[in-house]
């Protein structure tokens, strides 16, 4: 993955940078689809969005691994179009 310059007040240390597949529409609706972590993909099964004040959106989704359901918190970073989940 690819390095870039930022410029925000937010700490890297605590998030891990996640590739996603998702659907961005005209009105502005974001959908993931897929996930990858560890180099292990994931279908997104279901999720809903929570917003943040910082210009960051909250994914709190059911990811498919194995053929079980498992939460997983994902969020986006709009200024720096960023995927990442927790540490």
């Amino acid at each position: 993955m690819g390095s870039f310059t930022s410029f925000t007040s937010f700490d890297y240390q605590q998030i891990v940078i996640v590739p996603v597949i998702a659907s961005f529409t005209t009105d502005g609706h974001i959908t993931p689809i897929y996930v990858r972590i560890g180099g292990d993909p994931y279908k997104v099964d279901s999720f809903w969005i929570k917003s943040n004040f910082n210009k960051q959106l909250e994914f709190h989704c059911q990811i498919i691994d194995h053929g079980c359901l498992k939460p997983l918190l994902l969020t986006y970073y709009k200024n720096e179009d960023v995927w990442a989940i927790p540490k």
